[in-house]
């Protein structure tokens, strides 16, 4: 059925609706509907109805004697050109009920998706509140490392001046002993090297000696201790290596 077929349809019955009202409401509350304009001739006065001496037309009793039609057939009968009007339930009972049914199913899934994503908002917020909670813990243990290895830096750099200054102090002391075995007899020289000093303190001494007074004490000790004389001319290689 086409758009303009159902806005003749709905037209037509609202206009019979209508009338049918109108007519109704005047019957009941008492008013001649013979006297009526345009509409008087459908309902003639009382006693005019039927002409001649009033009895039934015989052809219309014996149709209704022939009429075998219940009584239910006959309001079906009476009331089918009303059903022209009516709209037909595009959906049955059983479907309204499948269709009700899908929806209140599809309303569970939204609410549990629902829940589910609030439950996953909760549990993110919660992860970034650690998360941050994490961050300002890191910064503060970056923070503390940092100081400690700029004191740590302080401290090397203190030793390493100290350090200095005390190799400098040590390389200042041996120079300042080292006149004191530059000369003199070589064997007395040599035994009071190797009985007050280590091998590494003696080769600090004869650092500081001219090459000729070094050869001369080595022969000597040779000459007093030939067993530790390797390890004095050890250590003489190895400092004046420095």
């Amino acid at each position: 059925m086409s758009d303009i077929t159902k806005y003749v349809a709905y037209g037509l019955g609202g206009t019979t609706l209508v009338a049918g009202s109108f007519f109704l409401v005047a019957a009941f509350s008492g008013a001649q509907l013979s006297t009526m304009k345009g509409v008087g001739g459908m309902f003639p006065e009382a006693g005019k109805a039927s002409v001649g001496s009033g009895a039934s037309d015989p052809e219309i009793e014996v149709q209704l004697e022939n009429d075998t039609r219940s009584p239910s057939q006959l309001f079906d009968a009476a009331r089918s050109p009303l059903t022209a009007f009516v709209m037909q339930d595009p959906f049955s009972s059983q479907e309204l009920s499948a269709l009700e049914n899908r929806l209140k199913s599809k309303m569970d899934e939204l609410d549990k998706r629902a829940r589910a994503l609030n439950e996953r908002e909760g549990l993110l917020e919660q992860d970034v509140e650690a998360l941050a909670r994490q961050k300002q813990e890191f910064e503060r243990i970056k923070g503390n490392l940092l100081r400690e290895s700029d004191e740590q830096r302080a401290r090397e750099s203190d030793l390493e001046a100290n350090g200095a200054a005390i190799t400098a102090r040590e390389k200042e002391h041996w120079k300042k002993m080292a006149p004191f075995f530059a000369d003199g007899d070589s064997d007395k020289t040599a035994k009071e090297l190797l009985n007050v000093y280590s091998p590494e303190d003696a080769a600090k001494v004869l650092r500081h000696l001219p090459d000729d007074r070094v050869a001369e004490l080595f022969t000597a000790i040779n000459t007093v201790d030939p067993t530790k004389h390797q390890a004095y001319f050890k250590a003489f290689q190895l400092e004046r290596a420095r």
